[in-house]
């Protein structure tokens, strides 16, 4: 029997408590078994039910079955299905999970647990007073109107299943989430805390494109824009904001010259209900992250502190009845005085698996960030009490979708060949060389950094150096066969070429940014040298900082980019890394 942790939402869980004398299940009522037949047979749809019993599966745990309403069933296909759908062991109890639809009616359920398809070792009648399902609704249970957020972040462009890095893929991803919403549509909220784009070459050769799309199809809500989304500069951005079904948020990208807000929306309303229920997702990006950007796609923007936005904007949507709000904020830090407007807070940025909770003016909330490459999504369950108008949190957790061996989902998955057969394949598949041992991402540095001396060495006879950040190199590769695909994983970003002719003092300052490759040895401040740098680093001097144009004599902007550089030593030698 299938053992499944966070496979399926626990809609109908039973939890049977101690032994009871074995007992035959009862038939039911024709009125019970007419309203099976009409609104529950055969049917996979949603509906809520909710009761619980607690039960010690004691010897033969190992081969429990749950029969749910088998009298009421004409054959034993639908006991079938149900048992397929898998059970969860957890310390002493059994909980069964399983999604039917149903709607406001008071159903009797006959519930056993047996050995076997007919012995009955432990039996209970329960009534389910609360089914709602389908069309909209909320069901209020004990109070309160419950919803799960399901967050994403750093996903980097993983759309690839890699089970050697634990990575489910974004086929994968689509089937849980179409799982999840199929079972709960109205009480789940699906969305992204950043870093979507960047980072593989199926996303990279795309622009983005093939992630979006997916998402899209896997009805993503909305989607906090990460420091990433600006790797190919704002239009590109634009065209994928523009592409989305689902709106990017940030509340605090100022445009400095004009003292305006700009890029995407502060925040979303998310209506459930016919609007009678509102959920609200305030997205933020960390305040001085431009640092962490090409200089020349963030001229002129400033991230500026989100806090005090965030708590304006979380006020206002109190003001006009929003029951539920969170913040999304793509930065590994949060400012504890959030804990006082917001419900809880999802994170990104530094790749953490991250469980903790904040306090400020006497309320808690948790903080949740789900790790990186869909390895994790960030989930917890809001609880809105109906009478009292408190929210509170329960269910926190990291989902591993990649453990729980789901199939691809085949809508998603079409999005994902259409664009692997038309764009990616050729490019991505080319072999470059081979490994014979993993290499480290040091390794690759080094070789890289290397091999953009020996290339533009050749072009101009004077070049001492090259400069390359050890943050652009993002992955291993391993040992075997060598890909173009590898190489982007390895070396995602697009960083342009500079040859920079200039004075020193520039050179020791690129040397803060990036590690370099170097000929020269002592260098003189004042004397004229000529390097071979990445658009990151140069940027970092010549926009950032914006030192006195006296230093440089001369930069050309080469259109090249360190991986096609590593990739054509390795069609040069394909044993380069041996």
């Amino acid at each position: 029997m299938k053992q499944i942790k966070h496979l399926l939402i626990p809609l109908l869980s039973f939890l049977l408590v101690g032994c009871v004398d074995p007992i035959p299940l009862t038939d039911w009522t024709a009125a019970d078994k007419a309203l099976f037949n009409e609104h529950l047979k055969g049917q996979e749809l949603p509906f809520y039910a909710f009761t619980s019993y607690r039960f010690t599966p004691g010897e033969k745990e190992n081969s429990l079955i749950l029969s749910v309403a088998n009298n009421a069933v004409e054959t034993s296909a639908y006991n079938t299905i149900l048992v397929d759908d898998g059970f969860v062991f957890e310390l002493a109890s059994l909980s069964y999970r399983k999604t039917v639809p149903y709607q406001d009616t008071t159903l009797k359920f006959d519930i056993g647990v047996s050995s076997n398809s007919s012995e009955y070792l432990y039996a209970a009648s329960v009534t389910v007073n609360t089914i709602v399902g389908g069309d909209g609704i909320i069901p209020i249970i004990d109070g309160k109107k419950s919803v799960d957020f399901y967050a994403i972040n750093d996903f980097h462009g993983a759309v690839e299943y890699l089970p050697q890095s634990s990575e489910p893929g974004i086929n994968k991803l689509g089937a849980y989430y179409t799982m999840e919403k199929t079972m709960k549509p109205v009480s789940s909220v699906f969305f992204s805390s950043g870093d979507m784009f960047q980072g593989s070459a199926d996303s990279n050769l795309t622009r983005g494109a093939l992630v979006t799309d997916a998402m899209n199809e896997m009805e993503i809500e909305a989607m906090t824009i990460g420091n990433h989304e600006f790797d190919w500069g704002v239009g590109v951005l634009n065209e994928n904001i523009a592409r989305a079904d689902f709106p990017f948020l940030a509340c605090n990208i100022r445009d400095i010259a004009r003292d305006e807000y700009v890029l995407g929306e502060p925040y979303t309303i998310l209506e459930r209900e016919d609007g009678a229920f509102k959920i609200g997702i305030i997205g933020a990006i960390g305040q001085g992250l431009t640092n962490s950007i090409l200089a020349s796609s963030v001229q002129g923007l400033e991230f500026v502190d989100p806090t005090p936005i965030i708590a304006d904007i979380a006020t206002n949507l109190r003001a006009d009845g929003v029951q539920m709000i969170v913040a999304s904020i793509h930065n590994g830090e949060v400012d504890d005085r959030l804990a006082a407007y917001v419900d809880a807070v999802f994170l990104g940025h530094d790749h953490r698996v991250h469980e903790e909770t904040i306090s400020y003016d006497g309320k808690t909330i948790p903080v949740l960030e789900g790790g990186y490459n869909g390895r994790g999504l960030a989930k917890l369950t809001l609880n809105y009490d109906v009478e009292t108008h408190v929210v509170t949190a329960s269910n926190e957790e990291i989902v591993n979708v990649f453990s729980m061996g789901l199939d691809d989902d085949p809508d998603v998955k079409a999005i994902y060949d259409y664009y692997y057969e038309t764009v990616i394949k050729d490019i991505k598949e080319e072999v470059l060389g081979t490994a014979n041992n993993n290499v480290s991402n040091s390794q690759i540095l080094d070789f890289t950094l290397e091999e953009m001396y020996k290339k533009y060495k050749l072009q101009d006879s004077s070049l001492g150096a090259s400069f390359h950040n050890a943050g652009g190199v993002r992955a291993p590769i391993d040992a075997g066969v060598i890909t173009y695909g590898d190489l982007c994983r390895s070396l995602p970003f697009d960083n342009q070429l500079y040859l920079v002719k200039a004075k020193g003092a520039v050179l020791n300052e690129m040397s803060t940014y990036g590690d370099s490759y170097s000929t020269i040895g002592q260098i003189n401040s004042n004397t004229i040298y000529t390097a071979i740098v990445i658009s990151y680093v140069f940027e970092k001097i010549r926009i950032s900082d914006n030192p006195s144009a006296s230093n440089y004599a001369t930069y050309t902007v080469i259109d090249d980019f360190p991986r096609d550089v590593v990739a054509d030593a390795l069609r040069a030698n394909p044993n380069a890394f041996n």
